[in-house]
């Protein structure tokens, strides 16, 4: 995965054991599943591979003629795209491109892990007991 901008942008985004690295240099990585606070999936194109299409209609050419060729080249495989955008908790946001299937499914469940216990952190809170509040206010 790729990302194609906002922060970090022409940085590799890697889904790894449960966490999500960007690759910033050398041997240097950050992991940003905690800070994302919000994702919206902006795009997802299917198209298909002109490599594949090409190859394939090649060889139902060579096998069966024209008609082969047209044939070979509408079973090509599907390239897909999804475009994620990422709300970090310093309000900044990260354009990830996706292609690949697995990885963009290991993508969002450790983005839907990481949301869903923050968002528990947000129910859970102790904000204290409500009769102290009202035992204040009373004249």
């Amino acid at each position: 995965m790729k990302i194609i901008a906002g922060e970090y942008e022409g940085k590799a985004l890697v889904p790894l054991f449960g966490k999500l690295l960007i690759n910033t240099g050398f041997l240097k990585q950050i992991e940003i599943q905690d800070q994302i606070v919000k994702y919206e999936i902006i795009d997802e194109q299917k198209q298909k591979s002109l490599r594949s299409a090409l190859v394939r209609g090649a060889i139902g050419g060579s096998l069966f003629g024209p008609i082969g060729t047209l044939a070979g080249a509408l079973t090509a495989k599907d390239d897909e795209t999804r475009i994620v955008d990422l709300t970090l908790e310093n309000g900044k946001h990260i354009l990830v491109e996706c292609g690949d299937a697995s990885e963009y499914n290991k993508f969002l469940k450790i983005i839907l892990k990481y949301i869903t216990k923050r968002n528990d952190e947000w129910t859970n809170l102790d904000l204290g007991s409500q009769e102290e509040d009202e035992d204040e206010w009373n004249f």
